[in-house]
């Protein structure tokens, strides 16, 4: 339920910030955003709070087309593997 919650109150937000000059590309990452948050809530035993927070957060690192070294030591790089090319979001 709550998990249903963040998802719709996130998505609201990033369509919003989609609709701003220069921020379009935001709305191409709106499905990855789903499932990311799905991955991270059912990859990860409750209790390890930590860890989901830093799988979340490795979100924003993905976007921008930074896979590795991420500056949270619980989760520090992307589980994926290869991934085909994309829109990369610039950080900052």
């Amino acid at each position: 339920m709550i998990y249903g919650m963040w998802l719709v109150l996130l998505q609201k937000n990033m369509l919003k910030a989609s609709k701003e000059k220069g921020c379009e590309a935001i709305k191409e990452w709106m499905s990855g955003v789903r499932n990311h948050l799905y991955w991270c809530v059912t990859s990860s035993k409750q209790g390890f709070e930590d860890l989901i927070e830093a799988k979340w957060a490795s979100f924003m690192q993905h976007v921008a087309n930074k896979h590795s070294f991420h500056p949270n030591f619980h989760f520090p790089e992307c589980a994926h593997g290869e991934i085909e090319p994309r829109q990369w979001i610039k950080m900052g």
